[in-house]
């Protein structure tokens, strides 16, 4: 899957549309409540492009970047998130470009400046790892589930009709047939339905 992923993410980032939709969707598949937002939403009242709930409060908050992020501009992240009481933090930097960040120190200094706890992502691969890893649902379950999230998502955020039909036929290949009939649980699509605000 991830392989596949990767492909879409980085051949297809559509303003970031992308990037945006895979981190909701893999992160879906650990937490129950996720939301996002459409790309430079300004009516958007969370620090970042993906947030997770906890009851009404937001628990930790997500910045999909398709494009290269120097280490000046993860910090901000961090401090945002520090300014909107989210002390945990995720920085998916997916370009392919993308320039070497100094994460050990990045770590070190949004914990001793914001107190922020902070995970920086530079792979597809590394956060769907992370997440099928210490997720509750068993792995053939949340491997066939995430298909069909990461599609609700695509079309949560507009993504293009080529795109969505791109998505679609990565997962009629013959190497991953279990992956041919994507299926999204109750769980996850309730939320993935949930009004953006």
């Amino acid at each position: 899957m991830s392989p596949a992923a990767t492909r879409f993410v980085v051949s297809r980032p559509e303003e970031g549309r992308q990037g945006q939709a895979l981190v909701a969707a893999a992160l879906s598949l650990r937490f129950e409540d996720v939301r996002t937002a459409r790309v430079n939403d300004p009516s958007r009242h969370w620090p970042g492009d993906v947030v997770v709930f906890e009851g009404d409060r937001v628990v930790l908050a997500a910045e999909a970047k398709q494009r290269s992020v120097p280490p000046a501009e993860v910090l901000q992240f961090a401090e945002r998130c520090a300014r909107d009481g989210v002390r945990r933090a995720v920085v998916a930097a997916l370009a392919p470009a993308q320039e070497v960040l100094p994460l050990d120190d990045l770590y070190l200094e949004a914990w001793r400046r914001y107190g922020v706890h902070l995970v920086v992502f530079l792979r597809v691969r590394d956060l769907l790892n992370e997440v099928l890893m210490w997720g509750t649902d068993l792995l053939d379950t949340a491997l066939a589930t995430f298909p069909g999230l990461m599609m609700e998502r695509l079309q949560q955020l507009e993504a293009s009709a080529e795109g969505l039909a791109e998505w679609a036929a990565l997962f009629d290949e013959p190497e991953e047939p279990r992956l041919s009939r994507p299926h999204v649980s109750r769980r996850h699509r309730r939320h993935a339905r949930e009004p953006l605000a």
